[in-house]
């Protein structure tokens, strides 16, 4: 015979191979199906012996509350969705961390959901909007990124275009206009930019800090993407995606060039700068003596280079918590306005440089 789910065995257990139901935990702790409700939802009062024997046949039965079904009746599920443009990328690692233990103190469970594309963007939200989340989290695909949404949504890292949506960034233009500035100071006059997609609101920010510095270093506007002679500067930006395998194919790139060739090299992401890192290592170059080398935060490996390498560090701590901060701010409080927050970095000298000219 086929087991019944919820069917009594007589132990006030469900049949074996079934979830256990709030109907077999009131049976067996012999309390109504309403005394058990009230047990995990915390509506109205149980006394604390029928609540302690409710949560040891609970416990017992192996029975969990639907959680999903709860947030149905009161119109929240406790969810919060942080939306990464890769899983993989480890520069999000901590942030998830932070964002999570944030998130779970509060009383929310955090779901993560990949959308490294616009088409898979709208795909992926959508579909968290149908299973309730309350919020998100989201590191948009693209600045033009487009979306509106019923929940309260925080854009971390990277700005799209969507009108109405609270963000937290960091101030990268001033970052590489600084990272940039103290590659100049250095001595450093032929310089190449590695970044990822033009059609992210961070790699624009980038290009702009490096071009900024270059600019006022030769008191002329600086905007081309080719090489390009000022004085005595000449740069060459190279735009394509934040992955290793650009990294590695740019360098030998710059490094194969007979018409020019870069005196330092400045890797806008970690996975650039391991491309970066390898190709250099291939064609048995050393910085700081033969090339100079500067990149944007700060991977583990970096420690193991000697003196470690001249980076611009964003404050991905601090982001995690306060994009975490801002949506439950939201949540809590519904006419919260939306706002942008813009944070410094801090440029941490390295080994990977030298003084020259």
């Amino acid at each position: 015979m086929v087991a019944r789910r919820g069917a009594d065995r007589g132990d006030g257990a469900s049949a074996a191979g079934s979830r256990a139901s709030l109907k077999d935990v009131a049976r067996a702790a012999g309390v109504g199906v309403g005394t058990a409700s009230r047990t995990f939802t915390g509506n109205g009062y149980v006394g604390e012996e029928t609540r302690q024997r409710v949560l040891r046949v609970a416990e017992e039965l192996g029975y969990r509350p639907n959680r999903l079904a709860a947030g149905l009746r009161s119109d929240t599920s406790h969810l919060v969705a942080l939306v990464l443009p890769d899983l993989t990328n480890e520069f999000y690692a901590v942030s998830s961390q932070i964002i999570h233990a944030r998130l779970r103190d509060a009383g929310y469970q955090l779901l993560v959901a990949s959308a490294g594309t616009v088409e898979d963007e709208k795909k992926t939200l959508e579909s968290l909007i149908d299973y309730r989340v309350d919020g998100i989290i989201h590191v948009p695909a693209s600045s033009g990124s487009r979306f509106r949404a019923p929940c309260p949504i925080v854009e971390l890292n990277r700005r799209s275009h969507s009108p109405g949506i609270a963000s937290v960034t960091c101030d990268d233009a001033a970052g590489f206009r600084e990272l940039t500035r103290s590659l100049l100071d250095r001595g450093y006059r032929d310089l190449a930019l590695i970044v990822g997609d033009e059609g992210l609101s961070t790699t624009q920010e980038r290009i702009a800090g490096f071009r900024d510095a270059l600019g006022a270093r030769e008191g002329t506007a600086h905007s081309e993407d080719t090489v390009h002679s000022g004085g005595a500067v000449h740069s060459r930006v190279l735009p394509g995606s934040y992955s290793a395998d650009w990294g590695h194919r740019a360098c030998l790139e710059l490094l194969g060039a007979t018409d020019w060739q870069p005196s330092v090299i400045v890797a806008a992401s970690p996975r650039i700068a391991t491309g970066v890192a390898l190709a250099l290592t291939q064609r048995g170059i050393v910085p700081p003596r033969d090339i100079g080398f500067a990149s944007y935060s700060s991977p583990d490996w970096f420690s193991f280079w000697g003196g470690g390498v001249q980076t611009f560090l964003p404050p991905l701590d601090q982001m995690a918590r306060r994009a975490t901060d801002m949506l439950l701010g939201q949540l809590s409080d519904p006419t919260t306005l939306p706002s942008s927050v813009v944070l410094s970095g801090e440029l941490r000298p390295g080994g990977s440089v030298r003084s020259i000219g």
